[in-house]
């Protein structure tokens, strides 16, 4: 049983189509229990939030902040990663694109969480998720399972069909949007003259 934070993408203000994939993932995730819940965040996610609340969702949470309309990583793993330790997420996932694979590990080092990128495919075996992965520059593939108490994938946008919404209408709820704190590299600056 799994409990999945998915992050979408946006772009733009709305969500980027990569975002299907990765709800694919953690409906694939979810079958044997647990729930998943989808973070929008970003300038303009109140508006984007619309877009994913009849794909099935446990809720949405939205971080809503004109400071995050570009994607930097920096700004953005913060957030993320607060909100998987107050939400007590098991898994964060979010697409292998150019964003995700930039952003996941830094929430992984922000959580000290396993990480498994570029994941094909998910199965639930024993109580556990074990993962499907290219190695090698794609010529083999491994399965692998995270021993960390929370997790983070990044899912492939071409293994994964992107979802279509299910109905309902998941509860949308505010969240926080942690600052960047920059006073980690002020301890280690050097003043030259």
């Amino acid at each position: 049983m799994s409990n999945i934070l998915v992050v979408a993408e946006l772009s733009d203000g709305k969500v980027r189509k990569s975002t299907h994939s990765a709800i694919t993932f953690a409906r694939d995730a979810t079958k044997a229990g647990g729930s998943f819940t989808i973070l929008v965040l970003g300038a303009g996610a109140k508006a984007a939030a619309a877009e994913v609340t009849a794909y099935g969702a446990a809720k949405i949470l939205v971080g809503d902040d004109a400071g995050l309309k570009d994607p930097v990583c920096e700004r953005f793993a913060p957030t993320i990663a607060a909100v998987a330790k107050a939400g007590a997420f098991d898994i964060v996932a979010i697409t292998a694109s150019s964003f995700g694979k930039d952003i996941a590990p830094r929430v992984a080092a922000k959580l000290s969480a396993g990480y498994a990128p570029d994941i094909s495919s998910v199965k639930a075996e024993g109580g556990k998720l074990t993962y499907r992965r290219p190695v090698y520059a794609g010529n083999a593939y491994v399965s692998c399972q995270l021993t960390t108490a929370v997790g983070v994938v990044s899912v492939r946008q071409s293994e994964f069909a992107a979802a279509e919404p299910s109905g309902g209408a998941s509860p949308t709820e505010d969240v926080a949007v942690t600052p960047v704190s920059y006073t980690h590299l002020r301890a280690h600056e050097t003043v030259l003259d």
